[in-house]
């Protein structure tokens, strides 16, 4: 009898062996809890000053937003790694572009008094109590006296109240919050670093919901992968236009019209723009127009480049030569007080080119619901080698019936003082990098 008892317990520690664990798995994995966005802010704006300071990385305003130069933190993939320049409100850019946030602009990036905006149009919660603040919150605070109303400089938020507003913080504002040689680092020469709050203007906290990403899923190229979810394609049609700032219906076959339905932000407010925009080519150039939906004009009567102006823009990739983890040659095209449009290119043989294109901008004045701008930009200011180091060569791209030259068409509207950015919007599902261009090719 005992005999069989002892088996009888045997075989029932044998069970419980097998099941405990599987149970034990199982309560461990359904109270795993998902990283949330603050924390996931917080991990990205280590791993970003740690490289910054690590690679000599100074003050500096970076032409070429970080995210998209140094998304990958890694020297032998940056698109320009010689521009080891970094400032407050790269960093955001920066850390957020690796937390996902990735559609931004390439050329510059989004400048502080133009962050709140986009992080509203994101769904980041405005927070306005300093004592509130936690890890992960964009935090704004207001010295800049040549923009009333707007903030000076930013930072990120890496705790909770220390006591007597001092914070700990992720900050790239100056050389020596860059190198972590502050005093004030809670592990010395490493970010994040105690610091007061003087002027604390508001704060920006992200929710869970603002953005849905699998973080262990996330493209491990960076973010260089193709969307498939891009559905509209053009076919350029041939035809040459009289640049007068007048669209002829027999001038242009292709038009297509840019608004909420099929367009996203990448700063600024959603549903404040509209645009019709028309292309067509000949041996001479690329002609690209649009009639631009606008009631306050913002422009700038000198050859100064397209920042504080409404402006058209356009990526291209001749020959779809440019790789895909690459820009594409960017025309920013702004409208003059007088008519006149400004042209700069962006990316590769950097320049004004305002002499290099024909551009006429009509009815960019107060009282019109709208104003076009129209150019041609001939094809030598499309078709070139880099003169610097020769990565990008698009010479062997020919303009003919059936070439492919997938585009990016974007429109800018800035606020009337030019101070900062209403909305600045692209196709759905578009990106700055060619791989995420619209589909185009030149037609007869």
């Amino acid at each position: 009898m005992a005999l069989r008892r002892f088996k009888r317990l045997l075989i029932i520690m044998v069970i419980l062996t097998l099941i405990v664990p599987t149970i034990s798995c199982k309560k461990e994995k359904e109270n795993k809890v998902k990283q949330t966005l603050g924390e996931k802010i917080c991990e990205e704006a280590q791993k970003v000053t740690d490289f910054a300071r690590d690679n000599d990385f100074v003050y500096g305003h970076a032409s070429i937003n970080p995210g998209y130069n140094w998304g990958e933190l890694d020297v032998d993939k940056a698109l320009n790694s010689g521009e080891r320049l970094t400032s407050c409100d790269r960093l955001i850019d920066w850390v957020l572009y690796r937390t996902g946030f990735t559609d931004q602009p390439y050329n510059n990036g989004l400048v502080v008094f133009q962050q709140p905006a986009w992080l509203e149009s994101l769904n980041f919660e405005k927070i306005t109590d300093i004592s509130a603040l936690q890890p992960g919150d964009i935090v704004f605070m207001k010295h800049d006296p040549t923009r009333p109303g707007m903030p000076g400089h930013v930072f990120i938020c890496a705790s909770e109240n220390l006591g007597g507003n001092v914070y700990l913080r992720y900050d790239h504002g100056s050389n020596e919050r860059i190198k972590c040689v502050k005093g004030t680092e809670v592990k010395k020469g490493q970010q994040p670093f105690k610091e007061g709050i003087g002027e604390f203007y508001y704060a920006y906290r992200p929710n869970d919901s603002t953005l849905d990403v699998d973080y262990a899923d996330k493209d491990s190229n960076g973010g260089f992968a193709i969307n498939n979810e891009i559905d509209i394609s053009f076919d350029i049609p041939y035809g040459s236009a009289k640049i007068d700032g007048k669209i002829e219906e027999k001038e242009y076959k292709l038009s297509y019209k840019m608004d909420k339905s099929n367009c996203i932000p990448w700063s600024g407010i959603s549903g404040l723009y509209g645009a019709e925009i028309y292309m067509s080519w000949d041996e001479s150039g690329l002609y690209y127009a649009a009639e631009i939906e606008d009631k306050s004009p913002s422009y700038k009567p000198e050859n100064v480049g397209w920042v504080g102006v409404d402006c058209l823009q356009l990526g291209v990739n001749p020959g779809n030569i440019i790789n895909n983890s690459k820009q594409g040659i960017f025309f920013t095209l702004g409208a003059t007080s007088d008519g006149k449009v400004i042209a700069s290119r962006h990316n590769y043989n950097e320049e004004m080119i305002t002499d290099k294109i024909q551009g006429v901008a009509t009815d960019h004045t107060k009282g019109k619901n709208s104003y076009i701008i129209e150019v041609l930009i001939p094809w030598e200011e499309i078709i070139f080698k880099t003169n610097k180091d020769g990565t990008v060569d698009t010479t062997a791209f020919k303009p003919k019936k059936g070439a492919k030259i997938n585009v990016l068409p974007c429109v800018i509207d800035c606020k009337e003082d030019g101070s900062t950015v209403n909305c600045a919007y692209k196709f759905k599902n578009t990106d700055f990098y060619v791989a995420n261009f619209v589909p185009a090719k030149l037609s007869k």
